[in-house]
């Protein structure tokens, strides 16, 4: 059992050695602060991870990446629910779902920080329609056009 710690701190040394008095958790992922303070740094990992929600089966989507000649990188980027064998929901292309957001927040170009700051989650509701709730309590509902053009 964790004891609880009280002292009063005066320099830096002395919030160190109260911090190193500390009994560690259990120092899995949920244990608090490392993981809080060094987040995982993927490639994978952007702004609309753990945002993007599917209200069908209750999973996030993942993003994942398929080879393609039309683009200039020689790749796609897509968003599927995780469930995706199991569950019903359209995949989201990235190079759409950009400039389609980048709208609904009435910007010209579409910005990540803008959107961390702005929006708290999307969800999926059908092939066509999403839900975008945002940080100051406001939802809106859009159609959403997955274009299959070449870009």
């Amino acid at each position: 059992m964790r004891q609880n710690f009280v002292a009063h701190i005066k320099t830096k040394k002395d919030e160190h050695n109260l911090i190193s008095k500390i009994p560690p958790t259990d120092g899995g992922r949920n244990s608090g602060g490392y993981w809080k303070n060094h987040p995982i740094n993927r490639p994978d990992i952007t702004c609309f991870t753990s945002k993007i929600k599917c209200v069908h089966c209750g999973c996030n989507f993942r993003r994942s990446t398929q080879s393609s000649t039309k683009s200039s990188d020689g790749k796609r980027h897509y968003w599927r629910c995780a469930e995706r064998k199991w569950c019903d929901t359209v995949g989201l292309r990235e190079d759409f779902l950009k400039p389609f957001l980048a709208k609904v927040l009435d910007i010209n170009e579409f910005d990540d920080d803008i959107f961390k700051e702005r929006i708290d989650h999307i969800e999926v509701l059908s092939t066509t329609d999403l839900t975008i709730y945002f940080k100051d309590g406001r939802k809106i509902s859009r159609v959403w056009k997955n274009e299959r053009n070449d870009k």
